[in-house]
């Protein structure tokens, strides 16, 4: 069994994520495009935050650091953006 979970922090585009998971079961991605699942920083407004220790990149835009909070890195054009959050 094949279990692929996507996650995106504004509209879905079912057309994408169809021919994504299709190209992904049939292997069809190419190796130059695939990037490593262990990272040991994150840059983000021109800071680069190293993880390890407490900090853990956890999904798209969140950091987490246990028993000491959690991060959510995003940017918005507008406040209106982000009142739609």
């Amino acid at each position: 069994m094949t279990i692929v979970s996507l996650v995106k922090t504004k509209a879905r585009d079912m057309n994408f994520q169809g021919q994504f998971i299709n190209d992904f079961l049939t292997d069809n991605i190419p190796l130059e495009t695939v990037v490593s699942r262990t990272i040991d920083s994150i840059e983000f407004v021109g800071r680069k935050t190293p993880l390890g220790g407490h900090r853990r990149w956890m999904n798209v835009s969140n950091m987490q650091c246990p028993y000491y909070g959690q991060i959510n890195l995003l940017i918005h054009k507008t406040i209106g953006s982000v009142k739609k959050m």
